[in-house]
């Protein structure tokens, strides 16, 4: 099974990786999920972010705006991070099971896929 961690809140993707307090964590087997959990990351530093994504086994970060000091963390730590992306959390799951996140209303605004 694959772990896919989004953060959120208020149901929508979070704004900013770095600082966000809560991430959802979505168990996908087939491209189906298969079940979810809240993790409450409060205040922790981005070491221990990295930290927590390594030993839940997260193989995929979706998210909205990072900063390159964490992204290169989160990818040296092989873990694939598609960043740049807005929406409600149930249309960007369905989104990324059925390989759309690459749509335009998925984007940030001011953000394409070049800029990554």
């Amino acid at each position: 099974m694959k772990r896919l961690a989004i953060p959120i809140f208020q149901n929508r993707v979070s704004p900013v990786l770095d600082s966000c307090r809560h991430m959802l964590l979505v168990g996908i087997d087939k491209n189906t999920e298969m079940d979810r959990e809240n993790i409450y990351l409060g205040t922790m530093s981005l070491t221990e972010r990295c930290a927590i994504f390594t030993k839940l086994e997260v193989a995929v970060v979706i998210c909205g705006g990072v900063s390159e000091v964490f992204a290169n963390m989160v990818v040296g730590s092989n873990i694939i991070l598609i960043n740049g992306i807005v929406g409600e959390i149930d249309d960007v799951i369905k989104a990324y099971l059925e390989e759309r996140l690459d749509r335009p209303q998925f984007y940030m605004p001011g953000f394409s896929p070049n800029n990554s």
